[in-house]
């Protein structure tokens, strides 16, 4: 196998698998209401992550700190009212 077709495996099982992560999340989601806190909540982790990286650019946590604050809020309801 050549070193092309070898990074075309590598990637395509990389997106497989976050897929699977995907497919799994939305089940766990559509499966319980009980799911519903902690699926937000690592949709949260990763919402933070951006917005850690956008405030540092910026310059500003308290800015960071409140947007955080407020988008935990809305994602938590959200997620527990579906």
């Amino acid at each position: 196998m050549s070193v092309m077709s070898k990074q075309l495996m590598e990637k395509v099982k990389e997106l497989e698998s976050a897929q699977s992560k995907i497919q799994i999340n939305k089940m766990a989601f559509s499966s319980s209401k009980m799911a519903a806190p902690a699926l937000a909540a690592s949709n949260m982790t990763n919402t933070r992550k951006i917005f850690r990286k956008a405030y540092k650019k910026a310059g500003s946590k308290q800015i960071g700190k409140k947007i955080m604050k407020k988008a935990t809020k809305t994602v938590t309801k959200k997620a527990l009212q579906d």
